[in-house]
């Protein structure tokens, strides 16, 4: 008897955003860590500029591959939710930060975007 198995045929982006996020992760840690230093602020402020947009690039990656093909990557983190629980509960503890304990909910909005 056979079993009902469904193929899923996995596209060439899906692999190549995750390709990406996988390079791309390593290569924004080592260009962090490697910048110049100036001792002065000016480094500082060039590193964190590579951090957000950096990071903006990865999460934008991430989002067309969750996209491409959603089944498999909701698949891939409900069977690996240890990994991805610290980043959910860090995300809502910075929601729930802002919307219960911020005085200033309106000025403080860039910063929890960011």
């Amino acid at each position: 008897m056979k079993k009902n198995v469904v193929e899923v045929k996995e596209s060439y982006f899906y692999f190549l955003f995750d390709n990406l996020i996988k390079y791309g992760i390593a290569v924004l840690y080592f260009l962090i860590a490697v910048m110049f230093y100036l001792r002065t602020y000016d480094s500082c402020q060039i590193k964190i500029t590579l951090t957000q947009i950096g990071g903006s690039l990865i999460i934008l990656l991430w989002l067309l591959k969750y996209i491409e093909n959603f089944k498999q990557t909701t698949k891939f983190y409900l069977q690996n939710w240890q990994i991805v629980l610290p980043f959910i509960l860090f995300l809502l503890s910075g929601i729930q930060s802002h919307v219960f304990m911020s005085p200033l909910k309106y000025a403080s909005g860039a910063e929890l975007v960011r």
